[in-house]
């Protein structure tokens, strides 16, 4: 669990980032339903199964990659840009809005290969990745 300070309503208005990823002892959340400032929020490789069912109106960015998240829904997440989900396979329910890259890229130690989606429009790409793992720039929200 994460320090009751989270519990508290307006106890922490202006985090907007907070990186609990790389912690595998996380598997709730649910302290931070309150902190409606947040912008981006890392939980990748964490023990976490599900989100809480909050609405975070300002979240843009939010990183589930290597966790056991079932389902991600988009109502409770308006204004989200960005999900990354490497080696995650929650189901995305909700409305899909215009924009929203959804990160399903996969990378290897020397090579990547992996899939970029517009979750709005649909389109997707798979291509193969840089020396260093990192998507081609091209890739994001294009059909080849």
């Amino acid at each position: 669990h994460l320090p009751s300070t989270f519990a508290r309503e307006g106890a922490l208005p202006e985090l907007r980032k907070l990186r609990l990823g790389q912690n595998p002892l996380l598997t709730t959340v649910d302290e931070l339903a309150p902190v409606a400032s947040l912008r981006f929020l890392d939980l990748s490789r964490t023990a976490l199964a599900s989100l809480p069912v909050h609405q975070w109106t300002e979240l843009r960015i939010l990183d589930i990659s290597h966790t056991e998240v079932d389902r991600v829904d988009l109502d409770l997440l308006p204004r989200l840009e960005e999900l990354k989900m490497v080696g995650a396979s929650a189901q995305l329910v909700g409305q899909r809005r215009d924009g929203l890259i959804v990160n399903r890229w996969s990378a290897g130690p020397t090579k990547g290969t992996g899939e970029w989606l517009d979750a709005a429009s649909g389109s997707r790409r798979t291509s193969q990745g840089t020396s260093d793992g990192a998507p081609p720039r091209a890739a994001q929200g294009s059909t080849p």
